[in-house]
C-alpha cells in the first residue's frame, strides 16, 4: 500500500509546524486522503497510478489555501495539503478529483523552476489558469467530478474558461502578456 509518509525534509517539516491546522482534523483528512488515494490506485492502465504510487510524501500545512503539488529535494513530486480546505469537501469524488488534479503537474512536469523559466509573472499565472483548466477538462471528460464547498463547484470550470477566453479573443483582449 502507498502509506503516507512523514516530512522528513527539514523544509516541508517547517510547512508542517509553522503553519499547522488543529491536530484532530489534520488526523481525520489525513486518513481520509489515504483512503481516496488507495482508491485511485488500483487505475493500473491509468499513469495517474504511478503518479499517485510515486507521491508517498504529503505535508499538512495551512501555508496555502487549499492543495499544491511541489518537488521534494530528492525531485519526487509531494502534496501539500491544506487539512481546513480538505475538511471542507464534502464528497470523497470532490476529493478524488482534488488528489488526480494535483497529479498532473508532476505528469506533465509543470512543477519546477524550469517549468516557468523566463516567464512574467503575468505569464505565469496565465499559464498556471490554461493548465488548471486543461486538467480538470481532462478530468471531467474521464468521469471525474468537480469538488463542491456549500454547494457551490470549486476550482476552475473548463467551459467558463473557454467561453471566457473566447469573449477576450473576439474583443481584441488577449494579447502576448511578454510583448
Amino acid at each position: 500500500t502507498n502509506k503516507i509518509k512523514s516530512p522528513k525534509r527539514s523544509w516541508l517539516k517547517t510547512l508542517e509546524e509553522q503553519y499547522p491546522a488543529d491536530p484532530e482534523i489534520t488526523a481525520n483528512v489525513r486518513s481520509r486522503v489515504e483512503r481516496v488515494v488507495e482508491r485511485l490506485l488500483p487505475m493500473s492502465d491509468s499513469v495517474l497510478s504511478s503518479v499517485f504510487a510515486s507521491v508517498s510524501l504529503r505535508v499538512f500545512s495551512t501555508v496555502l489555501p487549499t492543495w499544491a503539488t511541489a518537488l521534494g529535494a530528492d525531485r519526487q513530486p509531494v502534496f501539500i495539503i491544506n487539512p481546513l480546505f480538505t475538511a471542507s469537501i464534502a464528497t470523497d469524488a470532490g476529493l478524488s478529483f482534488i488528489a488526480a488534479h494535483e497529479a498532473f503537474p508532476a505528469i506533465l512536469q509543470h512543477i519546477g523552476p524550469q517549468a516557468v523559466q523566463g516567464l512574467s509573472p503575468r505569464s505565469v499565472h496565465n499559464l498556471r489558469l490554461a493548465q488548471d483548466a486543461m486538467i480538470n477538462h481532462l478530468l471531467t471528460s474521464l468521469g471525474f467530478h468537480m469538488p463542491t464547498v456549500n454547494g457551490k463547484v470549486i476550482g476552475i470550470e473548463p467551459r467558463s474558461f473557454y467561453r471566457w477566453i473566447r469573449d477576450k479573443a473576439n474583443d481584441n483582449q488577449i494579447v502576448c502578456p511578454d510583448e
